[in-house]
């Protein structure tokens, strides 16, 4: 939800419910360094991502397991200042790295790789 200074409504992101762009029980969430924001769905086991403006980005999830992507109910994430977005998963005692480039993130922490002409 933003706000303006004054205390005024401006918009929000996401909505309740299981569907892509909407949140079960939400765990936290981060500004990576582009403005977009970030929200941990810790019941549906996903990272979203929205741009500055609200409008939906990108998500991931087990979904996306055949890109190398497991996330196992998250408990938190931050964002650094090189764009990797750190995942706590409290059930299964890891942390994960993502590197988030351009709409959807490389699970292995790398930038994709520039198309060849």
């Amino acid at each position: 939800v933003t706000f303006s200074k004054e205390g005024e409504y401006l918009r929000h992101v996401g909505s309740k419910g299981p569907k892509i762009g909407s949140f079960t029980f939400m765990g936290g969430f981060d500004n990576d360094p582009e403005g977009n924001v970030l929200v941990v769905d810790k019941a549906g086991s996903s990272v979203q991502g929205f741009h500055p403006d609200g409008r939906y980005r990108y998500h991931l999830s087990d979904e996306e397991m055949d890109k190398g992507i497991q996330i196992f109910t998250p408990k938190a994430m931050v964002t650094d200042s090189k764009g990797r977005l750190w995942l706590v998963e409290g059930l299964v005692d890891r942390i994960q790295a993502f590197q988030i480039f351009g709409a959807v993130p490389d699970p292995q922490g790398e930038p994709p790789e520039e198309a060849e002409e």
